[in-house]
């Protein structure tokens, strides 16, 4: 189970948007069991000429690795949905990684 964090800057937060970070950040944990804790950030950009206007950062942390993420999105479920994205793809070339050291170092070991 993943410790979700959420700090929004530049706007208020709307009701049950935390409900819906937490339910599409804890997919994440089916890649790692291992982590722990995921900071969300969302920011919310006024100026009219930026098409993407909320920025969203994750920083995911737990068995000694530490994965970040940042994406932008016309509004905060897309920012949130493609953050996701980069971060299940960060995570799963961090599990092949290990086991590929892994199988390496049984093979030479």
């Amino acid at each position: 189970m993943v410790q979700i964090t959420l700090s929004v800057q530049h706007s208020d937060m709307p009701l049950g948007l935390d409900d819906a970070v937490a339910a599409t950040i804890g997919r994440l944990d089916r890649f790692d069991p291992r982590l722990v804790h995921a900071d969300v950030h969302l920011s919310v950009e006024h100026n009219p000429r930026i098409s993407d206007r909320v920025g969203c950062e994750v920083v995911l942390s737990g068995g000694g690795e530490l994965v970040v993420a940042r994406a932008s999105g016309p509004d905060v479920p897309a920012a949130v949905a493609r953050t996701v994205l980069k971060l299940e793809r960060r995570l799963e070339r961090l599990r092949t990684e290990r086991e590929r050291r892994r199988r390496h170092h049984v093979a030479t070991g």
